[in-house]
């Protein structure tokens, strides 16, 4: 007798069935998963952005800047004037005279050296916000690569469609760390 080798139809529909059946229980939680990443990805990217601001302020003696930019897309970016949402993206820039604000072509000034840019290309249902305790909406590190006004401050990163959230903080020394996030903060 002739062996044959294969599946039947009925063991080939049942195999599909139960790929489908654990697929579709799989879906969200991959769906979540890869937001948890968006999000810890983004928070990574500041954190590497701080500490390249902390040691570039250090390395070059003198103050650098890293604040929001609705336009970090554009060909010459600059800081957003009164921004508190980072979602857009941020820019890092030495700060020559200490202002807190990029200058070109001002006289008497040089020119501020823009170090970095980040354009954030996952904006979709993700807010990054600075919180209030600074008044201001840049961060400025000294010389020494401490915060210039000596204040702490904490960035919050809130995916909304899955209620997830993660934080960095940067205390007054300058020095930036990851944190848990706190959903009351979105």
């Amino acid at each position: 007798m002739k062996q044959v080798r294969g599946f039947t139809l009925v063991e080939l529909a049942i195999t599909v069935g139960i790929m489908a059946i654990v697929f579709a229980m799989a879906i969200p939680s991959f769906e979540g998963m890869v937001k948890r990443n968006m999000v810890q990805k983004i928070r990574d990217d500041l954190y590497s952005d701080l500490v390249l601001a902390r040691s570039e302020a250090m390395a070059r003696n003198r103050r650098v800047t890293v604040c929001a930019s609705a336009n970090s897309s554009e060909l010459a970016p600059v800081c957003s004037t009164g921004a508190t949402d980072w979602n857009t993206g941020w820019i890092v820039f030495s700060d020559t005279d200490g202002d807190s604000v990029q200058d070109k072509n001002v006289t008497n000034i040089p020119d501020d050296e823009l170090i970095r840019v980040y354009t954030n290309a996952s904006q979709g249902n993700m807010q990054l916000k600075f919180s209030s305790a600074l008044a201001q909406q840049n961060l400025t590190f000294d010389r020494l690569g401490r915060m210039s006004n000596g204040a702490n401050g904490t960035y919050w990163f809130c995916q909304t469609q899955i209620d997830y959230t993660a934080a960095i903080v940067v205390n007054g020394v300058g020095r930036a760390y990851n944190a848990d996030g706190d959903a009351t903060q979105c």
